[in-house]
């Protein structure tokens, strides 16, 4: 198959490419009910292999992750090198890999599957949108998945102190890894999971998301006070079977629930600019800031800008191809 073929087929295909959750967070930690409670981390690598229907992003990859970002691929084959040298801005991070797998979910696909890792990290994806469709499945399996020290330049956090000693070692250790999801089961408890039907479930019972703070070593649940009682809140969850091996806080987000309610809803209806239905993109929110990051690809830029220009500070515009993302 040709490569223009391919990115035809890509491209008739982007009206899957919008994704969002209540959500898949900063990444894949702030939806409960999911299997893994997993956060991306800033700096990674990791060897990627692509299959399924015709699409431009195929074969196999060796991909390097900074600030949560691709910084270096290689193509493992033939056709891997071509897309990492005509293509490259195509080339995804695992967190960009991860709405694919909600918005086939959210439509009721006819398979959304995903195994994964010891430590969270995703390491099959199988999707098939639409039953019995020619073409339009996508397979993606996840090696040699490895955590990178970041450089000390990326490694200052908001008031300036160094997080190189802690970087994101401490949520790594067996101990902090079974808090994090003993913390995460007592949120699906606490606030529902998310499905097909409900998708915003957690976010309207106050739910934001979490995060984790490296500088500080320390969980972050975000909720929104106008419906949570924020003390309550930490002192049941702290008191929770299996929770006491990471420190844990509960803080208030940025916007109430109505608001952030209203702005899923803005950019999941796609009515915002006339080619707001048509172009690529996808969304999550994101727990560390409480706003809606939306990916484009550059040449949307004006679906884009009108969007931020809605939704204000609620909204963080990512530009990078949004592969169906």
């Amino acid at each position: 198959m040709s490569l223009s073929r391919r990115i035809t087929a890509a491209a008739a295909l982007s009206g899957l490419a919008l994704s969002g959750t209540a959500g898949c967070g900063a990444i894949g930690f702030d939806a409960p009910g999911q299997n893994s409670f997993w956060q991306e981390p800033n700096s990674y690598a990791y060897t990627l292999e692509a299959g399924g229907g015709e699409r431009a992003l195929l074969g196999k990859y060796r991909i390097t992750v900074r600030d949560r970002k691709v910084a270096e691929a290689e193509g493992l084959d033939d056709y891997a090198d071509r897309i990492v040298a005509e293509m490259p801005d195509i080339v995804p991070t695992i967190g960009d890999l991860l709405p694919q797998l909600e918005q086939v979910r959210r439509g009721r696909g006819d398979t959304a599957d995903v195994e994964y890792a010891e430590d969270g990290h995703p390491r099959r994806i199988v999707l098939d949108p639409i039953k019995d469709a020619i073409d339009d499945e996508a397979t993606y399996v996840i090696t040699d998945y490895k955590q990178l020290h970041q450089s000390p330049d990326t490694l200052r956090d908001t008031h300036g102190r160094d997080t190189s000693v802690t970087s994101q070692a401490w949520s790594a250790t067996p101990k902090a890894q079974a808090s994090i999801q003993a913390i995460g089961e007592f949120v699906a408890q606490e606030f529902g999971e998310t499905s097909k039907d409900n998708d915003t479930g957690p976010l309207s019972r106050g739910y934001i998301g979490t995060t984790l703070d490296d500088a500080t070593e320390t969980v972050v649940v975000v909720v929104d006070p106008n419906v949570v009682d924020i003390q309550s809140l930490t002192e049941r969850m702290s008191s929770a079977p299996g929770v006491d091996g990471v420190s844990l806080r509960v803080r208030p987000g940025a916007f109430t629930v109505a608001e952030l309610l209203e702005a899923r809803a803005v950019i999941s209806e796609r009515a915002w600019h006339p080619r707001a239905a048509q172009v690529a993109f996808a969304f999550h929110l994101d727990a560390a800031d409480s706003r809606f990051q939306v990916s484009f690809s550059p040449k949307d830029e004006d679906v884009a800008q009108t969007l931020a220009a809605r939704l204000g500070d609620r909204v963080r515009i990512k530009w990078g191809a949004p592969q169906g993302r």
